[in-house]
């Protein structure tokens, strides 16, 4: 809703564009990655949601897995 809300502002608002031109990409592969990498973390390494081992792989993904998909995504033909 809030991207549709902001698509019928004025397209002066260069910041707001700048800032939001793929951010819906990032946000749901960013949910995706989150979930896959939980998953395979409890049912086959056996890892605590709650581990401090947790919270470095996900930091680990979120700051170097999900802007390689990303600039995958944001250059694929099919979007």
């Amino acid at each position: 809703m809030i991207n549709n809300i902001f698509y019928y502002l004025p397209q002066n608002t260069s910041i707001l564009h700048a800032i939001g031109r793929k951010s819906m990409n990032y946000y749901v592969i960013h949910y995706l990655l989150l979930e896959v990498v939980i998953l395979f973390s409890n049912k086959i390494f056996h890892v605590d949601i709650d581990s401090l081992l947790m919270v470095f792989i996900l930091s680990l993904n979120s700051f170097i897995v999900l802007p390689i998909i990303a600039k995958y995504v944001n250059t694929s033909r099919f979007i």
